[in-house]
């Protein structure tokens, strides 16, 4: 048996390699969002405004203590002026 029914299993069995690509993704987008920032001259306090949080939350999310939303990544983008892009790239294993 595979697919879907083998998910909750890889999932226990995997459960490092899984934790460790959610912390590379959101180092990677975290890192974008603040070179987005350092390249428009776009403060922490600007951006916290347009979004209606406060800066606090934004501090929090580029530095990674904090889980964004999807919702919420394509939000800050569209604030920034940027259309957010998300590839999955490789096969890890095999079920």
């Amino acid at each position: 048996m595979g697919g879907i029914a083998n998910l909750s299993k890889v999932t226990i069995n995997n459960r490092y390699s899984i934790d460790f690509e959610k912390k590379l993704f959101r180092e990677e987008i975290t890192s974008q969002i603040y070179k987005i920032l350092k390249k428009e001259n776009i403060t922490v306090k600007e951006i916290s405004k347009f979004m209606d949080v406060s800066e606090q939350e934004i501090t929090d999310f580029i530095s990674g203590n904090i889980d964004y939303s999807i919702d919420k990544l394509v939000e800050l983008c569209f604030q920034l002026g940027y259309s957010p892009k998300i590839s999955i790239n490789q096969k890890l294993f095999h079920f």
